[in-house]
């Protein structure tokens, strides 16, 4: 007879095969079972380029190093291609003649458009147990949840349930250092499974609710897509002690009422039993969802089978491409946009606010032309910078002119004001300090913000702020208020999807502008934020290309077609 352990791998075997982690899920399943054959599915990038030769060498690069950060960074940046699936495997079946055992593996890479693709995750489970089936011989099958997202752990759930005859079993562990154990599903599921309404898409209320339950975890952002997209008369947010939901509250609407449950992320059952109590006062005929994005994968299986026992709706939601499945028919939709910069901030930044709300308009006629013309002059206007640090120590007005592009000068004046004279027009400044901040850089993040607010015209961007500021607000009293400034943002937008955040720089490039760039980018923007790097003169540096490699959520774009480069990264380059 033949055992097989079917499964995907994950991140935590991956890092255990790479020796970050001392043991991984799959290699304690093996450890504990007693299997012929193990089919491993792999998740794999469409842009797999990544050669063995590559693999090998940064591996002991980073193996060699004692920097934590470097090994994190090589975790994320090479899992998921086919360099990654060889080396696991390989590990894998050096384990396994460790142990003394002979077992038989075999991995099957698995092309997904995104993380969150459940068709192609679907598919997949679904053609590993048929191949198993077709063998036409006695087998058992276990099937191992824990490895992967809890979208691949409910997809192999469903996929069994395609194969009536087969021997299987569930299997799942909560520590990849104990052995697995068998979960049993409830007997109710495929009657409920065949029986389930799948949700009413030609109904005048198919986007209503009476109550969704959302799992609150880490990751903010899918649970504010589930709130936008749905009319729900009141939101339930199950979350651990370690993330509070209470900053949800903000993105409710005021007939909504909002609530929160604490409980055990490592404890199904206690999810389980505090979901039904709490819907113990609902109607008998309540409409009632799950967004069951965030969490653990204990909270998922303890809210899964609340859902089923309510009768519930179960979606997850979120991803690049912005869909949200239904989990009882995996159907797919579109998700509603967040419409705002400041709905990712004020999400994110645990309890900050916004003193400034940033420029949201477009730039008159002659502010624009006069940016252009600092563009073009932009590789002398550098040099000018010592002048303009000893302008500051005068009592003189000054003036920059842009005549000639090649050959700016600053210029004393008698009287004021200070002022930019250009060719096509003169811009005159209200004081010295705006006048200083503008020559020193502050032309550069105008212009970026100008050839960037067309794309919000043509409806590309949903929001676009520049100069927005996130502060502590230590409110003294009604009327006033301190305001203590925490981070200051030069250009920010959004496409409905993601949050990215230009930072513009006009002198030196240092690596250290990718690495603060690239927190500011997570913390504000969730997993998904997008940090760019602007830089008014074109660069080459191997260090910043290597850095940049290094730090995914962060892009570099300089020379003359700086703005085509933004556009391409947000996808809009034949805007």
């Amino acid at each position: 007879m033949k055992n097989f352990l079917v499964t995907w791998y994950g991140i935590t075997d991956f890092k255990s095969s790479l020796g970050f982690e001392k043991s991984g899920p799959i290699l304690g399943a093996l450890a504990d079972g007693d299997y012929t054959d193990v089919i491993v599915l792999g998740y794999t990038k469409h842009d797999d380029s990544i050669s063995n030769e590559e693999f090998k060498s940064k591996l002991n690069e980073v193996s060699a190093s004692d920097d934590p950060d470097a090994k994190f960074k090589f975790t994320y940046e090479y899992a998921n291609c086919s360099a990654a699936h060889k080396h696991f495997i390989n590990f894998i079946e050096g384990k396994i003649s460790e142990m003394g055992k002979s077992v038989s593996v075999g991995l099957i890479s698995v092309t997904l458009s995104e993380l969150n693709d459940s068709e192609g995750i679907y598919s997949a489970a679904v053609q590993a147990l048929q191949h198993i089936s077709n063998l036409q011989i006695e087998c058992r099958v276990s099937i191992f949840l824990s490895p992967g997202t809890p979208l691949m752990a409910f997809s192999w759930a469903l996929a069994a349930f395609k194969f009536p005859v087969l021997s299987k079993r569930l299997i799942a562990s909560s520590d990849p250092r104990k052995p697995p154990v068998p979960i049993m599903p409830p007997k109710e599921w495929l009657a409920w499974n065949s029986k389930q309404n799948p949700n009413p898409k030609d109904e005048n209320k198919a986007d209503s609710y009476d109550v969704i339950y959302t799992l609150f975890g880490e990751q903010r952002i899918p649970a504010l897509l589930g709130v936008n997209h749905f009319n729900c008369k009141k939101h339930v947010f199950v979350s651990s002690g370690n993330f509070d939901a209470e900053c949800m509250r903000k993105f409710l609407p005021e007939s909504c009422e909002f609530s929160q449950i604490k409980a055990d992320p490592y404890n199904p059952s206690d999810v389980f039993d505090k979901i039904i109590k709490d819907s113990a006062e609902l109607p008998w005929d309540a409409r009632i969802g799950f967004n069951l994005t965030g969490g653990t994968k204990l909270m998922y299986a303890g809210a899964m089978n609340a859902c089923r026992k309510l009768g519930g709706v179960p979606f997850y939601v979120g991803g690049k491409e912005l869909k949200i499945t239904y989990l009882n028919d995996f159907a797919v939709e579109e998700l509603k946009p967040i419409t705002k910069v400041e709905s990712f901030i004020l999400l994110n930044s645990n309890g900050l606010g916004i003193c400034d709300y940033g420029r949201t308009g477009a730039d008159d006629e002659n502010a624009i032309a006069m940016t252009d013309e600092m563009w073009k002059a932009r590789k002398k206007i550098n040099y000018l910078y010592k002048d303009i640090q000893e302008m500051n120590k005068s009592e003189c007005y000054y003036s920059l002119s842009i005549e000639d592009p090649w050959h700016p000068e600053i210029m004393p004046l008698a009287q004021g004001p200070y002022s930019v004279s250009t060719r096509p027009v003169d811009y005159a400044f209200e004081d010295e300090t705006q006048f200083s901040t503008y020559i020193k850089g502050g032309w550069f993040e105008e212009y970026v913000y100008n050839h960037l607010y067309p794309l919000y015209e043509k409806g590309k961007l949903l929001d676009i702020r520049h100069g927005i500021k996130v502060d502590f607000n230590k409110a003294i009293s009604e009327f006033d208020s301190d305001h203590y400034i925490y981070q200051e943002m030069d250009v920010v937008f959004t496409n409905g999807k993601q949050l990215f955040i230009v930072e513009c720089k006009s002198g030196r490039p240092e690596v250290e502008h990718i690495e603060k760039l690239s927190t500011i980018a997570r913390y504000y923007g969730g997993i998904e934020g997008k940090g760019i790097l602007a830089y008014s003169k074109a660069l080459d540096s191997d260090i910043l290309d290597k850095k940049i490699k290094e730090t995914p959520n962060v892009d570099i774009v300089s020379g003359d077609d700086l703005i085509e480069q933004i556009k391409k990264i947000i996808g809009c380059e034949n805007d």
